[in-house]
């Protein structure tokens, strides 16, 4: 069963969330946890209590073990950009832009999850094949096709 937590208007730029994301993506939360932590970006601090807050979701709503749970995906969203104005030498002014972020992390249980990637791995197989040529696939006829 999935669960998830998300942060709104997270001060922070989607790309760098992105990058901390990438490293969580697919481990266990133990792990992910540990991983958060010994980075030295704010970004991860922040996401270690997204993730925190995603266990104790998993944990309360739906009855599942901490140990059992694996870091589906991290989805990094654009937020609204708040402009501010810094002022320079000479009357000039530059536009500065405040970025933020919509961040989602998704929990999945580990057997599940296993099952999940075996499944797509086989499809990604059987595409590559039908690419290459080594196997025929015939399109189904719709409804009214000769």
């Amino acid at each position: 069963m999935q669960t998830r937590a998300i942060h709104r208007f997270m001060f922070a730029q989607p790309n760098k969330v992105r990058r901390y994301g990438r490293l969580i993506k697919g481990k266990p939360v133990r792990e992910a946890d540990a991983i958060l932590q010994v980075m030295p970006s704010k970004v991860c601090k922040m996401l270690r209590k997204l993730l925190r807050s995603a266990v104790a979701n998993a944990e309360h709503n739906h009855n599942l073990n901490r140990d059992e749970l694996v870091v589906e995906n991290v989805i990094a969203d654009r937020g609204p950009i708040y402009k501010r104005i810094r002022p320079r030498a000479r009357g000039r002014a530059f536009l500065e832009r405040k970025r933020t972020t919509h961040v989602t992390i998704i929990l999945e249980e580990a057997e599940v999850y296993r099952k999940k990637l075996e499944e797509r791995r086989w499809i990604r197989g059987m595409r590559r094949a039908i690419r290459k040529g080594r196997l025929k696939w015939n399109r189904p006829k719709a409804a009214g096709e000769g």
